[in-house]
C-alpha cells in the first residue's frame, strides 16, 4: 500500500470501474438504489458545502445520522476532504455528546 493509496482514491477507482453499477440501496427511500456516479456526484456536492463551511484537513465531522445513503455521502465527503468523519448515536445523552465533541 502506498501513501497515495488511500480511501477517497479507491472510492474513485471504484466508480471507475463500476459507474452505472449499484452502490446503495437505501430502505428509507423505497429501497432506491444509487449508482457509484450517483453517490460520487452527491460527495462532490457534500464536499463543496463543507468546504464552504471550513470544514478541511485535519477537521472533525460528528455525523448524527440514521443508517441511510446520506450517511455515506456525508462520511466519505469528509474523508475526501481530509477531515476526520465520526458517529454518535441519536439515542445519547447531551453529557455523551459533550464528551465525544470535545
Amino acid at each position: 500500500m502506498s501513501a497515495s493509496d488511500t480511501l477517497p482514491a479507491r472510492f474513485l477507482a471504484t466508480v471507475d470501474a463500476h459507474g452505472d453499477g449499484p452502490a446503495l440501496t437505501d430502505p428509507f427511500q423505497g429501497d432506491r438504489q444509487w449508482s457509484y456516479r450517483q453517490l460520487a456526484d452527491a460527495v462532490a456536492r457534500a464536499a463543496g458545502g463543507l468546504a464552504s463551511l471550513g470544514v478541511g484537513a485535519g477537521s472533525r465531522v460528528l455525523l448524527m445520522m440514521r443508517n441511510r445513503a446520506e450517511f455515506h455521502v456525508a462520511d466519505t465527503a469528509a474523508l475526501f476532504l481530509g477531515a476526520t468523519p465520526f458517529s454518535v448515536y441519536n439515542t445519547a445523552s447531551a453529557e455523551e455528546l459533550a464528551y465525544a465533541v470535545a
